[in-house]
């Protein structure tokens, strides 16, 4: 591969429509049983789903609580959809890690992180 192609090849992911509808049922699923759910996603100028946040009210109470450690680890893929699983995660009291919240992104471009950062807060 060269350089020129390497630096002008867009990420795109794989996410398919059948995929999407998945994600917007269950997502109407988790609100009926927990209204304080929250998500947000960001979409490209193609309509392509690019960067996806939720968490749930367990996730808030556990982070007004245990809030003071945040650990956003990006090592995980779906491969499936060539998308980043980021978890949000903490410390409770007796060190074991809790769930604060998880995002879905496109790639950890800087614009990605801006929106993910901007959105959980």
């Amino acid at each position: 591969m060269t350089y020129s192609k390497h630096l002008h090849a867009k990420k795109i992911n794989i996410l398919q429509p059948e995929d999407v509808q998945e994600l917007i049922n269950c997502i109407k699923r988790l609100q009926l049983e927990d209204p304080s759910f929250f998500y947000t996603w960001e979409v490209d100028d193609e309509k392509r789903l690019t960067n996806f946040f939720c968490l749930d009210s367990r996730s808030k109470i556990d982070y007004e609580y245990f809030g003071d450690v945040l650990i956003l680890d990006t090592t995980f893929k779906a491969d499936r959809y060539n998308m980043i699983c980021a978890p949000f995660l903490g410390l409770n009291h007796h060190q074991q890690q809790v769930f604060f919240g998880c995002a879905f992104l496109l790639d950890e471009s800087l614009e990605s992180f801006t929106w993910l950062l901007g959105t959980s807060t």
